[in-house]
């Protein structure tokens, strides 16, 4: 569907433990727009990254004799 930009096709979804050939539909530039569960999954690492960060930080001011609050 060119007009509205687009595109169904065939992948195998990188987190499939079967390996199954499925359709999937793609940006114009044939980039396959992600399921719901890739995106849950990338926004819980973003996540946990975030918390790591927070958790270091709090560490390094603790170490400095900072208070958290």
């Amino acid at each position: 569907m060119p007009e509205i930009g687009l595109g169904i096709g065939r992948c195998v979804l990188p987190n499939d433990r079967f390996r199954r050939e499925v359709l999937s539909w793609f940006d114009e530039r044939g980039q396959r727009y992600l399921t719901t569960d890739e995106q849950a999954d990338i926004e819980r690492q973003r996540a946990n990254t975030a918390q790591e960060q927070i958790d270091l930080l709090l560490a390094k001011l603790r170490s400095l004799g900072i208070s958290e609050e």
